[in-house]
């Protein structure tokens, strides 16, 4: 089930209740499918000079990715308060 939507470089970003994130390109496929968390992805929101994005799990847990890479930079746990560098 999809959670959130945003929009990157004129394609999708769709946030969903398996954990997963895809980032869909302009033409309409995938280009990356991040599995970002083990619980819903309840939110994701593009910074505003692109290229980075913040997902929120349910399960408290939030990152940061680099959409232009398809990878997380940085996973905030926030029950066990660490910082993951990925």
């Amino acid at each position: 089930m999809v959670t959130d939507v945003d929009w990157f470089d004129r394609g999708p970003v769709i946030a969903g209740s398996n954990g997963t994130i895809s980032i869909w390109s302009a033409g309409g496929s995938i280009k990356y499918k991040l599995q970002a968390y083990d619980t819903a992805v309840v939110g994701v929101d593009i910074h505003p000079a692109g290229g980075l994005m913040l997902s929120a799990s349910q399960s408290g847990e939030w990152s940061i990715h680099d959409l232009t890479q398809g990878i997380t930079v940085v996973k905030y746990k926030d029950d066990a308060g660490t910082i993951s560098l990925c």
